[in-house]
């Protein structure tokens, strides 16, 4: 009987991931219809990752013009940030990529003073 939980908690492990952090100079975010923000860690790996709730909103501005989308605020281009993030499927929070897409999910931003 053990058996059997023991199989069902391993099935259950791939889907289970833990959010990855980097450490790094905001660099980048935009988007249209969903802002992203995008960092370069000091070893030169760069990070885009889409921003699905309020985490971003720190940094990222939404234009007046609704053709325009979402822009990096200036004062914080350049900023050190702490950036977590998993990689999840879409499941209809991003416009374009399919729902069984898998993207980088912004779980929390933080600037770092």
């Amino acid at each position: 009987m053990k058996r059997h939980y023991l199989f069902a908690v391993v099935l259950a492990l791939p889907q289970v991931a833990l959010a990855t952090t980097i450490s790094g100079t905001l660099i980048g975010a935009g988007g249209g219809d969903s802002s992203f923000v995008t960092v370069r860690a000091a070893n030169g790996t760069e990070v885009t990752a889409w921003c699905v709730k309020k985490e971003c909103e720190q940094v990222v501005g939404e234009s007046d013009d609704p053709n325009q989308g979402y822009f990096l605020k200036k004062k914080f281009k350049g900023s050190k940030v702490v950036l977590e993030y998993k990689i999840e499927r879409n499941r209809g929070r991003v416009p374009g990529p399919g729902e069984d897409d898998r993207l980088e999910i912004v779980k929390q931003l933080t600037v770092v003073k």
